[in-house]
């Protein structure tokens, strides 16, 4: 899964599509769509991971769905 840095050690994710794709709406074509969900760069704590695998998980879940369609 793709990821960007951000302030305040953290990254944000997103999904890149090769080739290109259409947006529904507006016709151009889009290689990245935001998921608007984030990860710890460097978790300091046990919560900070677990959140970490919990949202990776969910991005797994997300990128798979979009496949399929």
């Amino acid at each position: 899964m793709p990821r960007r840095g951000l302030r305040k050690s953290r990254l944000a994710l997103y999904l890149h599509f090769s080739p290109a794709i259409r947006h529904s709406e507006t016709m151009k074509l889009i290689h990245t769509e935001q998921l608007g969900i984030y990860i710890w760069e460097h978790p300091v704590n046990v919560a900070q991971q677990q959140h970490n695998e919990d949202i990776l998980i969910k991005a797994d879940v997300i990128r798979s769905l979009l496949i399929v369609i």
